[in-house]
Formats: C-alpha cells, sequence, structure tokens
C-alpha cells in the first residue's frame, strides 16, 4: 500500500473526513460574511504540491501575508475553482479573505483559511477529482474539460459523452472504458491503455490519431479494421 493509501485509510477509520459541528459553522459563518469559498490541492502530508512553502494544511490554519497583492508567486495565497486542474491528492476547503483577485479558475488573496479537508473519493464537488483516483466509475456526460488526469485508473469507467477536451490523459488505464461520444478534441493521450476500450463516435478533431481507429473527415473515431495507426 502506498504512502498517500496509507494516510487515506488512516482517516478514513477514524471516521473522518466528517465534518465536526464547529467545522460546519464555520463554513456557514464564513459563507455569510461574504468570504470567497474556493479549493486548495495539497500532498499526501498535507504540503503545496502547486508552489508555495511551509504549509501543512489543517481545519483551523489561518494563514496571512504582507502585500500588496498580486497573483502571480508569493505576493498571493492561492486556491481555485476548479481543483481537478492542478497536482494533489488531497483537496481542502478554503476561505479566502479580505480583497481576492482572479485569473481564469486561479484566485490569490493575502489572508486564507483552511476549513477542512474533502476526500475526493465523496465526489461532492468535482467529480474529476475522484476520477483521478479511480473512484468513479461512472462519468457518463461528465464535464471534465482540462482535467488533470495523468495516470488515473478509469479501467472500465463509463466516460460516454464526457467532455474531455483539453484533458491530461497520459498514462492513465483506460482499458475496457466506454468513450463512445466522448469529445477528446486535445485530450494528451500520450501512453495511455486503451486496450479494449470503446471510442467508436468519440470525437477526435484534428487531434492526433489513436492506434486501431481512424478519425472521418468529420473528425469523428471509428474502428480501423486491423489498419494500425499512429499515435
Amino acid at each position: 500500500m502506498s504512502s498517500t493509501e496509507q494516510i487515506r485509510a488512516k482517516r478514513k477509520a477514524l471516521g473522518l473526513p466528517h465534518w465536526k459541528p464547529s467545522q460546519r459553522r464555520r463554513l456557514a459563518e464564513l459563507t455569510a460574511a461574504g468570504a470567497t469559498i474556493a479549493y486548495w490541492n495539497s500532498d499526501a502530508h498535507g504540503r503545496p504540491c502547486n508552489g508555495g512553502i511551509g504549509t501543512v494544511a489543517r481545519p483551523g490554519l489561518i494563514e496571512t501575508i504582507v502585500g500588496p497583492l498580486t497573483l502571480c508567486g508569493s505576493g498571493a495565497l492561492h486556491a481555485t475553482k476548479s481543483p481537478h486542474k492542478w497536482r494533489g491528492s488531497r483537496v481542502w476547503l478554503v476561505a479566502m479573505l479580505g480583497e481576492v483577485c482572479w485569473d481564469d479558475d486561479k484566485c490569490g488573496s493575502l489572508s486564507r483559511e483552511f476549513i477542512g479537508e474533502i476526500l475526493p473519493e465523496e465526489a461532492i464537488f468535482c467529480q474529476s477529482v475522484a476520477a483521478r483516483l479511480g473512484a468513479v466509475r461512472n462519468l457518463s456526460g461528465a464535464d471534465l474539460t482540462g482535467a488533470n488526469l495523468s495516470r488515473a485508473y478509469l479501467s472500465g469507467a463509463n466516460l460516454s459523452w464526457a467532455d474531455l477536451s483539453g484533458a491530461d490523459l497520459s498514462g492513465a488505464d483506460l482499458s475496457e472504458a466506454k468513450l463512445s461520444g466522448a469529445y477528446l478534441y486535445g485530450a494528451d493521450l500520450t501512453g495511455a491503455n486503451l486496450s479494449g476500450a470503446y471510442l467508436s463516435g468519440a470525437y477526435r478533431g484534428p487531434s492526433p490519431a489513436i492506434n486501431g481507429w481512424r478519425t472521418t473527415a468529420t473528425g469523428y473515431l471509428e474502428r480501423d479494421n486491423g489498419t494500425k495507426v499512429a499515435g
């Protein structure tokens, strides 16, 4: 069992991540006060894995830095609305306090409070985080645009009609996965295991071809009937 799996198993054995009443109250207080609620990803030990140093996440932790506020680099404490696009095996709900600046799905402030952890397999806020850990099998029609699913375990998963445009699926295990009707334009499938996967009707557009499948003139995939296509 890997280090990440051991830590997750220990938390689950202790009855986590069910929040304490104090955490639920704090979330309600911060929301009522107008704080920006967002997400922050960490490694298995609660440490940053998308830049930043020093933080070890825990409920109730409040961090503050000196301004002026600038979104890039050390001029801000960061969070995101799209945790599935960032590295990390643990996801935390945080409140961004005071002035908040945004760039696409990334935000920054001079003060950040950690409310509590949400286990990815609960998938109560973002299916693609759970998908990255292989905890969700039915993702039919899911919006996974730009998702970081590198090396994700998706063997046998139902991804039919899912939007995977621009997703990173490099090295992912997609064996026997159902991808009919999926939108794969711009998705990185380098090194992905697609043995037995069903891709008929998936849209690939001008993106690189997939071994065993040909792209039609309209951009959709169909079986190649034995002709090997360069991937």
